[in-house]
């Protein structure tokens, strides 16, 4: 394992070869952000659905009972 460090005007940051792989820790952090943000996405696309399956049976319910607009 090999240690690298950066340093610019505004941050450190340390950078360490993981063995086999060759990825570096900061490039395992980044996916895992990237991960995390896909799946709030996703999770707040399937709310999104939620939100529009309701509306629609909503309106179906106002249709069979006669206060529909």
């Amino acid at each position: 394992m090999s240690t690298t460090e950066t340093t610019t005007a505004e941050t450190t940051e340390t950078t360490e070869t993981t063995g086999a792989t060759g990825a570096s820790r900061s490039t395992l952090r980044e996916r895992a952000r990237d991960e995390e943000a896909q799946a709030g996405l996703r999770a707040e696309a399937h709310l999104e659905r939620r939100v529009e399956m309701r509306a629609v049976a909503s309106e179906g319910r106002g249709r069979r009972d006669g206060t529909a607009s």
